[in-house]
C-alpha cells in the first residue's frame, strides 16, 4: 500500500481500492487533500460503472490457470527477467525472454524496441490473470529494472490463453504510470475488451476497442483531465465526451 500523499488526512472511514493513473493506492472514502475529497480526483473507476472483467487476480507467485480442458503453468524466475507459460513442464528459463508454449518473445524488444537502452533492461513488474466473456487472458506489465523515479513507464503485455496457439494477444504500444488491470473493461459495455489510455503528462483519457489483436481508437469518447491537487487530475466535464455522465 502505498503512503499518503502529502497534505492528505487520514480518516476512520471505509477504505477502498482506486488506480488514479499511477498504480493501486488504497485511501479511506472521506480521505481529503488540501481539503479537496479524494473521490473527485480522477480515475479509471470512473469510466464505467461496471467491472465486465471475471475474477481479475494478481499473481504472485508461480501459478496454474485452466482454460478450454487446458492448464498453463505460469512461471517467473527470480530475476523477473524471464517468464513461461506453457502447458509442458520441459521449457527452461532463458534472460529477457517471454515463452508461450515454445514461442519466444524478448522482453528488452517488447518494451525498448531494441535489445537494450542504455545498459538498462527490462523485468515484469507484475503479472494478473481474468475472463472476459468465454475468454481467459494474462496481462504482464514490464518496466526497466533501474531507476530512480517513484513514477515508472510500464508497458502492457496482453495474452489470450483460450487461443489455440496461445499467441501474443496484444503488446500495448503506449507508455502509461500504472500496472494494474483497472484500465481494461468493456467501458462502453458493446460487448467488446477495450483499452482505455491514460499518461498523466499528456492530461486526457483515450478510448481503444480491442479488436483482432489490434488496438482500435473510437474518436467518439474522450476525457481532457487538469491538475486537481498534489500529481492527481479530475475531468473537464466542458470538454470531455463520455458515454455516461461520470
Amino acid at each position: 500500500m502505498k503512503s499518503p500523499p502529502d497534505g492528505l488526512n487520514r480518516g476512520e472511514d471505509t477504505l477502498i481500492h482506486k488506480d488514479f493513473g499511477y498504480g493501486e493506492e488504497v485511501f479511506g472514502r472521506q480521505e481529503a487533500m488540501k481539503n479537496k475529497l479524494i473521490t473527485d480526483a480522477f480515475s479509471y473507476d470512473k469510466l464505467s460503472k461496471h467491472n465486465f472483467l471475471s475474477n481479475p487476480l494478481r499473481i504472485d507467485t508461480d501459478t496454474s490457470i485452466t482454460t478450454g480442458g487446458k492448464k498453463y503453468d505460469v512461471q517467473f524466475n527470480d530475476n523477473l527477467n524471464s517468464c513461461i507459460i506453457s502447458s509442458s513442464l520441459s521449457e527452461k528459463f532463458k534472460s529477457d525472454t517471454i515463452t508461450i508454449t515454445h514461442k519466444k518473445f524478448s522482453l528488452n524488444k517488447l518494451y525498448f524496441g531494441k535489445a537494450k537502452s542504455n545498459g538498462n533492461s527490462a523485468r515484469i513488474s507484475s503479472s494478473y490473470y481474468f475472463s472476459y466473456k468465454d475468454k481467459v487472458y494474462l496481462l504482464l506489465w514490464i518496466a526497466p529494472d533501474a531507476g530512480n523515479s517513484t513514477i515508472i513507464d510500464y508497458k502492457g503485455i496482453l495474452i489470450n490463453l483460450t487461443n489455440k496457439d496461445s499467441a501474443l494477444e496484444l503488446v500495448f504500444p503506449y507508455y502509461q504510470n500504472s500496472n494494474t488491470t483497472y484500465c481494461i473493461n468493456d467501458f462502453d459495455a458493446d460487448g467488446i475488451l477495450d483499452y482505455a489510455y491514460f499518461n498523466p503528462r499528456f492530461r486526457e483519457v483515450k478510448l481503444y476497442h480491442i479488436v483482432d489483436n489490434n488496438l482500435v481508437l473510437d474518436n467518439r469518447y474522450y476525457l481532457t483531465l487538469y491538475n486537481y491537487v498534489n500529481i492527481y487530475f479530475a475531468i473537464d466535464k466542458s470538454k470531455s465526451r463520455w458515454f455516461y455522465n461520470y
